[in-house]
């Protein structure tokens, strides 16, 4: 038990590894690596390490799960993309199986292990996420009643503010508004902020004091994030006082716009380092920057993001939806129907060219997409141009907010008035490196595409990807499983039962036929030696082929014919009710053996065959020793063959006048 574990433990060890090496190849996740230093990095990737070491090796169910939704509190503070996580987790459960697949072969319920364990820590870790960002929507929403419904500007600003620093990771949040090249509060908000800003001079015209990330956002106009305060030398002038009050590691500005003009900046400080590292934390402050000045543009951001959270929504599904599909096309009918049933979009489908170089949907939902098939669209992107084609030509995402007003698709806009659509966005699906086929989702309102919706949109593109790739690794583990269990128990060149498969078979059927007799026969074939040595090998393997597919046709169902090697078979019949019933069989295995072969070449051999049989049970031998008996049957046979009546001889412990007439069908 000790070597297995340090088996799985040294395999996690090389799994975690080359996991997180391609795991940082990712574009977006190289981005976000590129900016840690070497330790910050180490750190990472054997926290990495260690979480999966943990998960694969810890007994306790409630500890597994508990540090599972740790981790998942560190990384929604982080902000870590949640299909990165999924990425992350499909890439080790690649490399973890293919690492341990000696034990795997031997111990298959370690495959379920590591697919149950990874699949609860990801689900677990994905709930936790979602459930803090639900909190922090829940902030965001008062925030913007706020927003609504508070008359007098400075409350507004300071139960604003009131609120942010309630968001997990927001430690402390100012606005300031320019005075003489400085910066006045006029709103602050968490412990000891008003402390720090007492003490410092935040200016913004120019010189040292002025290159703080307040200064440098009001003059570009742009928002500007410290990733580490106790780092950046740009910060200095005002480290000392930072830590005697706030101990804040990093800080964010953002401009705040009123009725289009620049009038204020809005500050935010957080105790972990590179908290505003993060894109999405960058835009969530922007936005509510934006609150303040535009109220239009507020009431546009609720709705994409309402959009956004719908499509994460189905996002975090898709995770389970991997997990529980079985096939390619389970996959995709179940995606199609997540996206359209909350009214995201008005429909999906999946679609590949056909043999005749046109667009078919494998998978669809939503209005009309049962007539989705009718429309001939070909891969030709030039005759006529369709943003189809052009997704598939140039392997990249495509999407248009007015279809049907772009005069270059003025033939398709038939189409689109008959399915009800106006915007469209195409994803490319990659299946094992190679274009597999398109994403498609229309929408029935005009400008519905932005950034974060075709992101997301993508990202779901490549997890279906990852899941088609797992699905296909884990149906060619399964059939190498199902070989490898079939040539255990069979003749490669007749595919005939082996003698392994017969052993097996032979005390089943003693122990279930009781009220029958049951003949136990080793046979083998007479003047088979002569066919090889004067046809060869090849007409050998014919022979034996052919009088292999006559023993299965001579018997009766239920019946076995094995093969045991060279000319060596085995006969094993069942639910025999007299001598008679076991003469008829024999009749015709002898006809179809003595019927004369054609071989490939044209020429006809004849051979024959001695049979050595014996009942059971009347022979009460164990399964072993009845075939022992068989085979000295068999021996007696082949010694009197010259003179023998008939090919098969019974073992000489049973009286053939001792059968009895057992009533029963005729066979």
């Amino acid at each position: 038990m000790e070597q297995q574990r340090q088996t799985v433990l040294a395999a996690v060890e090389d799994a975690a590894r080359d996991a997180f090496v391609e795991l940082c190849q990712e574009p977006e996740i190289a981005d976000y690596v590129a900016g840690l230093d070497a330790a910050a990095l180490h750190h990472l990737q054997q926290a990495q390490h260690l979480h999966f070491a943990r998960l694969l090796t810890e007994e306790d169910p409630h500890v597994r799960d508990s540090h599972s939704c740790d981790l998942g509190k560190v990384h929604q503070r982080l902000d870590l993309p949640a299909d990165w996580l999924v990425l992350a987790s499909g890439l080790f459960s690649a490399h973890l199986r293919r690492t341990l697949m000696p034990l795997i072969q031997v111990m298959p319920e370690w495959e379920q292990r590591i697919i149950r364990r990874l699949a609860n820590d990801l689900v677990l870790q994905l709930r936790t996420m979602r459930r803090l960002e639900a909190e922090e929507e829940q902030i965001i929403e008062r925030i913007d009643l706020l927003l609504l419904s508070e008359p007098d500007e400075q409350q507004l600003l300071q139960r604003m503010l009131k609120k942010i620093v309630l968001i997990p990771g927001i430690d402390g949040a100012w606005i300031g508004k320019p005075m003489d090249g400085k910066l006045q509060p006029i709103a602050i908000a968490g412990e000891r902020m008003a402390s720090y800003l007492e003490q410092v001079d935040i200016r913004i015209d120019a010189g040292p004091m002025a290159q703080g990330p307040m200064g440098r956002a009001w003059r570009s106009g742009q928002p500007v994030a410290i990733a580490d305060l106790q780092s950046d030398p740009l910060f200095r002038p005002w480290q000392e006082t930072l830590q005697s009050t706030g101990g804040w590691r990093s800080s964010m500005a953002c401009p705040i716009q009123i009725a289009g003009a620049q009038q204020a900046l809005f500050g935010t400080y957080s105790c972990i380092p590179r908290y505003f590292s993060s894109p999405y934390r960058r835009r969530r402050l922007m936005q509510l920057a934006r609150m303040l000045g535009i109220a239009l543009e507020k009431q546009d951001q609720r709705e994409r993001l309402e959009r956004s959270n719908r499509l994460y929504q189905i996002f975090l599904s898709e995770g389970d939806i991997l997990m529980r599909s079985r096939s390619p096309q389970a996959i995709l009918r179940r995606t199609c129907h997540r996206l359209v049933e909350n009214g995201l979009f008005r429909t999906a489908f999946v679609v590949q060219p056909d043999a005749s170089g046109h667009f078919v949907p494998i998978s669809a939902a939503g209005v009309n997409s049962d007539r989705l098939s009718q429309a001939r669209i070909p891969v030709d992107q030039r005759n006529p141009p369709s943003l189809l084609a052009t997704a598939w030509n140039k392997r990249r995402s495509q999407y248009h907010n007015r279809y049907r007003d772009d005069p270059t698709y003025q033939h398709l806009e038939p189409l689109f008035a008959e399915f009800g659509w106006e915007s469209i966005a195409i994803m490319p699906i990659f299946h094992r490196s190679a274009l597999w086929g398109l994403l498609v989702v229309a929408s029935a309102r005009l400008d519905y595409f932005e950034h974060t919706l075709l992101s997301a949109l993508a990202r779901m593109a490549k997890m279906l990807g990852f899941g088609l790739d797992e699905l296909t690794l884990k149906n060619q583990i399964e059939a190498e499983r199902e070989e490898q269990s079939w040539r255990a128990e069979h003749d490669l060149l007749t595919e005939l039962p082996n003698r392994a498969a017969y052993l097996t078979r032979l005390p089943q059927a003693m122990e279930s036929d009781r009220e029958c007799l049951i003949a136990v026969g080793m046979m083998d074939l007479d003047d088979f030696k002569p066919v090889n040595d004067r046809y060869g090998h090849a007409a050998g393997d014919w022979v034996l082929q052919t009088i292999a597919q006559r023993l299965r046709a001579a018997t009766r169902e239920g019946d076995l014919v094995a093969r045991f090697g060279g000319d060596e078979f085995a006969l094993l019949l069942s639910e025999l009710h007299s001598m008679d019933d076991l003469e008829r069989v024999l009749h015709r295995v002898r006809d179809a053996i003595r019927s004369p072969i054609t071989l490939v070449t044209g020429q006809s051999v004849q051979i024959g065959a001695s049979l050595g049989i014996t009942l059971y049970p009347l022979d009460e031998a164990p399964a072993e020793i009845l075939l022992r008996h068989a085979d000295q049957a068999l021996y007696q046979a082949k010694n009197d063959k010259s003179r023998r009546e008939r090919f098969f001889r019974l073992y000489d412990g049973i009286e053939e006048v001792s059968l009895p007439e057992i009533p029963g069908p005729q066979n």
